[in-house]
């Protein structure tokens, strides 16, 4: 993001679901997605020592709460760690549609995405019951 002459006047800051951008903004917009990414890490991390504010769906007991709890905090940097790689590619990626190296976001990215928002908390929800069953 150093080279800023080598970017248009404005940067794609939505893709439609073919990959295709879909709506413009200016050049700043190139940080927000770092900005943010920075920010829901810094709440995360914050949220680790607390494990006991999450939301289960199941009742937290003296003899599942340990357990309960470290996976609370996996399922938390998972999280962290799946948005903070999305939004680098996508970064990344809108850079390289600003500068005219690409045309867009390969078809993959968003079914991808949409997987990962739907699988990611069916597969915790289904380990967290199991887990509590035990």
């Amino acid at each position: 993001m150093t080279n800023k002459r080598a970017l248009q006047h404005v940067a794609s800051s939505h893709f439609g679901l073919s990959g295709r951008p879909d709506a413009y903004s200016g050049k700043a917009s190139l940080l927000a997605l770092p900005i943010i990414a920075v920010v829901f890490t810094m709440f995360a991390l914050a949220l680790l020592p607390f494990p006991h504010v999450f939301n289960y769906p199941v009742q937290i007991t003296p003899a599942n709460a340990a357990q309960m709890y470290r996976f609370g905090r996996g399922v938390l940097l998972a999280v962290d760690l799946l948005m903070v790689g999305s939004f680098a590619y996508l970064s990344a990626r809108t850079l390289q549609v600003a500068q005219g190296h690409a045309a867009g976001l390969p078809g993959w990215f968003t079914f991808a995405a949409i997987a990962l928002v739907v699988a990611l908390p069916v597969a915790a929800l289904t380990l967290i019951v199991v887990m509590a069953r035990r």
